[in-house]
């Protein structure tokens, strides 16, 4: 799996581009974010919040297959 599919899918999920995304100052990058996220153990906070209701079970999926 090549790593732009996984930027293309978590821009997907996310809602956001990720070479404009900057959560944090020290974070330039949204796969950098996504990364430390998912060390956290909070990946879902990538999720669009416009999705509105979703299957948490579908985005963690997404957003590991993502990683």
């Amino acid at each position: 799996m090549s790593t732009a599919f996984g930027v293309v899918a978590l821009e997907i999920v996310s809602g956001k581009s990720n070479t404009n995304y900057r959560p944090k100052e020290e974070f330039v990058y949204l796969l950098d974010w996504a990364y430390v996220l998912q060390e956290q153990g909070s990946l879902l906070e990538l999720v669009d919040p416009s999705l509105g209701k979703y299957s948490k079970e579908e985005a963690m999926r997404m957003l590991n297959i993502a990683l």
